[in-house]
């Protein structure tokens, strides 16, 4: 499980850092709003993409936008209680919406504060080839063994008109 978790880190941070070659997008205040996202779509579907829209939320903005939706504008509504109730966003102006701890200034190697990316599919990709590689090897001076794990693993920014980075400059 450690190394499975290991590589799943460093395959995600791979995947995350490639967001900042998206198309930027600064969000007028110090926390995100909905309209942000609202406008990201815009920009995506204004230059031509029709399909599944995804979003990260970096967890330096999750609680901001869970105020956002926590607010009136969505009170009573499935909406908010499912998002209060359980964390997942679902679905905001049709953006499946997630969190990750990785969309962050250190991880991302910016300067520029992301606080959500809004993409599509052909916006950057990801492959593996062959699985993960497992490698023991004894250590007779240490009174056991070295066991190693490792994938041939990448991610690509493709097209960056196909996603938005939302940042804060501030």
């Amino acid at each position: 499980r450690i190394m499975g978790n290991a590589i799943a880190k460093s395959f995600d941070k791979a995947v995350t850092t490639e967001f900042k070659h998206l198309t930027t997008q600064e969000q007028p205040a110090d926390a995100i709003a909905l309209s942000d996202i609202f406008t990201a779509v815009g920009t995506i579907r204004g230059n031509g993409e029709t399909g599944q829209l995804f979003g990260i939320v970096g967890t330096n903005q999750y609680a901001n936008l869970l105020a956002a939706i926590g607010g009136t504008a969505f009170a009573g509504g499935e909406f908010q209680n499912s998002a209060m109730r359980n964390g997942f966003f679902g679905m905001i102006a049709g953006v499946q919406m997630f969190v990750s701890s990785y969309l962050n200034n250190t991880d991302m190697g910016v300067t520029n504060n992301p606080g959500a990316a809004i993409f599509s599919a052909d916006a950057v990709k990801a492959a593996i080839q062959g699985g993960v590689n497992i490698e023991v090897a004894r250590r007779p001076e240490a009174v056991g063994f070295d066991i190693v794990a490792s994938a041939a693993a990448g991610a690509e920014a493709i097209d960056a008109d196909r996603g938005v980075l939302i940042i804060n400059n501030a």
